[in-house]
């Protein structure tokens, strides 16, 4: 076990198969078309634990926060770790397949998550997949890494614009900016099941989200 995160849980993993679940929608807007995924701002690696459980695919995990890569190291999904600020990504156009970066953005200012974005795109060969939080959160350093404080908010049109297209998950005005399982313990679980009933809705209106999933395939 590593420091920072414990490995995904049974629970977690089996929310994966569930298209309208948070997990759900990260494993279908990946998809499975392809061999190679990069993972900018990979932190402890969650996300690749739920996309590369049966380790099916050559992951690369990139973050600026040692401890965090070590975190990675121990979960055994990525085939290679590199340590680096990714404002300045070392990686040619084209050099992968799928490129994922989730809860990342909002850590930069505007300008370096736009510059970020397009970046992705020239790496990728087929998708871009991103995902943050919609709007303000609120959030400071913790875990010792200062990279964690937020420092941008992104909203559905930013990324529109962008040629992405958008879901929602999770039900702000149920969820807001709390973290509900902390604060409500097993009842947050009923929480749980009344944002999923309206979850498709938020697959078409994300501005009713907290969060936000945006995919663009990327074309030669």
């Amino acid at each position: 076990m590593g420091m920072f995160n414990k490995k995904i849980g049974k629970w977690e993993l089996f929310l994966s198969y569930f298209p309208l679940t948070y997990n759900g929608i990260l494993r279908s807007m990946v998809g499975n078309n392809f061999k190679t995924i990069l993972d900018v701002g990979c932190g402890t690696g969650l996300p690749m634990e739920i996309i590369n459980y049966k380790k099916l695919y050559t992951a690369t995990g990139v973050d600026i926060y040692d401890p965090y890569l070590k975190e990675c190291k121990l979960k055994n999904v990525y085939t290679k770790l590199i340590n680096s600020d990714i404002r300045k990504l070392p990686f040619k156009e084209k050099s992968f397949d799928v490129v994922i970066c989730f809860h990342v953005i909002e850590h930069l200012t505007k300008k370096e998550g736009d510059d970020l974005i397009r970046k992705l795109e020239k790496i990728a060969k087929k998708r871009v997949v991103l995902a943050m939080p919609i709007g303000y959160l609120h959030q400071e350093e913790y875990d010792g890494n200062q990279h964690q404080a937020h420092k941008s908010q992104w909203y559905p049109k930013d990324l529109r614009e962008k040629g992405y297209m958008v879901t929602g998950q999770g039900l702000r005005v149920l969820y807001k900016e709390e973290n509900v399982v902390v604060k409500y313990g097993i009842f947050s679980n009923i929480l749980f099941l009344i944002s999923m009933l309206f979850q498709p809705l938020l697959m078409y209106k994300p501005e009713n989200a907290i969060y936000m999933f945006a995919m663009k395939d990327i074309r030669d």
